[in-house]
């Protein structure tokens, strides 16, 4: 939910409860739900293409050192 709050796709509003007690906190979307999915899918990828990327560079530090005679 912080995330969310710091993203501002959540507007927070606190209500009295008649009687005692704390008041509520009531949360509403204030982003559309495709852009909240477009952000993750962002995210995702760019996690996903760096992982992919350190996997290239090990096959190729891989190659290098199979070419490359052992003592």
């Amino acid at each position: 939910m912080g995330l969310m709050c710091n993203q501002s796709w959540v507007s927070m509003r606190s209500e009295k409860k008649p009687g005692k007690g704390r008041p509520m906190k009531i949360y509403s979307l204030a982003a559309l739900v495709d852009e909240i999915i477009s952000y993750y899918e962002d995210k995702i990828y760019k996690e996903s293409q760096a992982t992919i990327s350190a996997i290239k560079k090990l096959k190729v530090m891989s190659k290098q050192m199979a070419l490359t005679p052992s003592k």
